[in-house]
């Protein structure tokens, strides 16, 4: 609802804009916080389909732009409380403990083989079944995910 940001925007005392572009609404802002672009982050998304895919970083973010939960975790910080994250992997436990949707998917899992095409939760009563990944031919699987899967050194 358009409308409704305007107004809100309108009527708030102070705005905060954490963004990757300075969009309209940023502009209206009194302070910007320049956010990490997918591309520049590593995590996790979770699609509509229930999908859980793992993000891995492919270039480094600009300047100062930092990637979400640390943007939160330093807000939550100069507010006087403490997140209690100092790190992505940190965020991701939490997850797991606090969404029933994300219980029992593990970072192992997500970032291994078997997480390649994502995870689809709610895993099924039990847990997942998984078989043994063959081994893949790093040769016939180019890309940064395949160094990632395959382990290889930089």
């Amino acid at each position: 609802d358009t409308l409704a940001a305007v107004k809100g925007l309108a009527g708030a005392r102070f705005v905060v804009a954490v963004d990757t572009f300075l969009t309209r609404s940023a502009r209206k802002a009194d302070v910007v916080l320049p956010a990490a672009a997918y591309a520049e982050r590593r995590g996790t998304f979770t699609n509509l389909e229930g999908r859980i895919s793992h993000l891995g970083a492919i270039v480094t973010a600009p300047g100062i732009a930092w990637p979400d939960w640390m943007i939160a975790a330093e807000l939550a910080y100069r507010l006087g409380a403490d997140l209690g994250f100092s790190s992505i992997e940190e965020v991701w436990d939490e997850i797991t403990r606090v969404s029933p949707l994300h219980a029992g998917v593990d970072r192992q899992l997500l970032t291994g083989p078997h997480g390649r095409d994502g995870i689809v939760v709610p895993l099924p009563e039990g847990g997942l079944r998984l078989r043994a990944a063959r081994p893949l031919d790093p040769m016939a699987d180019p890309g940064i995910a395949s160094a990632e899967l395959h382990a290889v050194p930089p």
